[in-house]
């Protein structure tokens, strides 16, 4: 399928676009599990003076498609446990009817440091415009909130900076 004509040499082009609409293909999410989907897109983040770290992983399919999946706690559990953070942002961007939509779903043991990220996040209201559609305590202690983001344009690049923020003031 990525032949050149009679050639046996692939075609590039043809090979980079199937590449690329992957991505961006339903089944393909639907069908990774819990850790692939969190490690497709995912990066640490270490905040300087603190030291304290977190992680932010993309995914590319309704979070309540993402939540529904099969061993979502245990599988949360062990990304974060093998990345050593205590702290996950899962960042969804779907577009439905050619409108963008993002979600974002906050992952966590310590409820304090979960609680207190989630109430700053959702001050940001100019910046992200949250709000809260869930929390769940979930097996092995894991809590996670889940929240609709207004700001269709606010992606990782903006949201990991207003987490750094959060670190900042929680610095002093």
């Amino acid at each position: 399928e990525f032949l050149r004509g009679d050639s046996d040499a692939p075609d590039l082009t043809k090979f980079y676009e199937y590449l690329r609409d992957s991505k961006f293909d339903p089944e393909f999410w639907s069908e990774l599990s819990v850790i692939d989907a969190l490690r497709l897109d995912y990066k640490s983040f270490q905040h300087e003076s603190s030291g304290s770290i977190f992680g932010a992983s993309s995914v590319l399919l309704p979070m309540a498609s993402f939540v529904s999946k099969k061993d979502l706690a245990s599988e949360i559990n062990q990304y974060m446990e093998s990345a050593n953070i205590p702290l996950l942002a899962v960042l969804s961007m779907t577009v439905v009817d050619d409108v963008p939509k993002r979600e974002l779903l906050l992952a966590g043991k310590d409820t304090t440091l979960l609680n207190s990220m989630a109430g700053f996040l959702l001050q940001q209201t100019d910046m992200l415009g949250l709000t809260e559609v869930s929390t769940k305590n979930l097996k092995g202690g894991l809590i996670v909130r889940q929240f609709s983001q207004n700001n269709a344009r606010a992606s990782r690049k903006q949201v990991v900076p207003i987490m750094f923020q959060f670190y900042d003031q929680n610095d002093k």
